[in-house]
């Protein structure tokens, strides 16, 4: 299923790194993100999803956008057996990195190393 062109602008502006950071939600491996009164989730399909008579569990991933109430503007789907999957996927992978501050936990990482290790700075 091709992503709706109407999301295409919003895919674009969300592959770049200069966003107000992800946030993680209730739900395991779904992030949020809030911009004025639009909430945008992307995560993995689930059972109880609209998408579930489509898509098996964890097969896909799905991006919603929400008003400021909190209702539905719109949402799509994407399986991992279609073309524009990577894309999603990159940006799912994106949230989580930000959402869950993998960067600065690496960073800490490699410097607990080179004090354990004694390894030169």
């Amino acid at each position: 299923m091709p992503i709706p062109e109407h999301f295409l602008p919003i895919l674009d502006v969300l592959e770049q790194s200069s966003l107000p950071p992800w946030q993680e939600t209730a739900a395991p491996d779904h992030f949020t993100i809030s911009v004025d009164h639009y909430t945008i989730e992307i995560g993995p399909i689930e059972e109880s999803s609209a998408y579930a008579f489509i898509f098996a569990r964890n097969e896909g991933l799905k991006l919603v956008v929400f008003d400021e109430k909190g209702e539905l503007i719109d949402s799509f789907a994407a399986k991992q057996s279609d073309s524009d999957y990577g894309r999603l996927l990159a940006i799912h992978q994106n949230a989580r990195r930000v959402a869950k501050k993998v960067d600065e936990k690496f960073k800490d990482l490699a410097k607990q190393l080179k004090v354990r290790l004694k390894t030169p700075t």
